[in-house]
């Protein structure tokens, strides 16, 4: 398998993060960028990294602190990661296009678990704010 590996200025380059902030996000969240080649003095990193940097300036212009960046790295809080649309026109080959429609059906269905998700915060915000006595649930087989 064919990887294309990214020098520090090349990341800088391809996420629009300035070289000195790169190289800062590297030396405290290196851990968790895809691993490194070395090539001679110089460390080269996947690109998968680059979605990975982003979200860690995403969070810092947010106002998070390092620490809780650290923790949300740690506990494998999800990247947001830009949506690419494939051009219909792509030859691909049988086996990728099926890995594809099933990963677009995936998508499909953690939308619309999100969705319900969202409707039943929704539904608990609102029972919440009932008086008590209307929150009272009535037990089956009693009078």
């Amino acid at each position: 398998m064919n990887r294309e590996w990214l020098s520090i200025n090349a990341l800088a380059a391809a996420t629009g993060i300035p070289e000195s902030t790169t190289r800062r996000y590297i030396r405290s969240f290196g851990r968790y960028l895809s691993p490194t080649k070395a090539k001679g003095k110089f460390r080269r990193y996947a690109a998968s990294a680059v979605p990975i940097l982003e979200q860690i300036s995403d969070w810092y212009k947010s106002g998070r602190e390092r620490e809780e960046i650290e923790t949300l790295l740690r506990d494998g809080q999800p990247i947001t990661v830009e949506e690419v649309e494939l051009s219909t026109t792509t030859n691909l080959t049988p086996s990728l296009q099926v890995v594809l429609s099933r990963i677009a059906d995936a998508l499909e269905r953690l939308e619309h678990q999100g969705e319900l998700e969202r409707r039943v915060e929704t539904l608990e915000r609102a029972r919440g704010s009932l008086p008590w006595w209307a929150r009272l649930t009535r037990k089956k087989g009693k009078k």
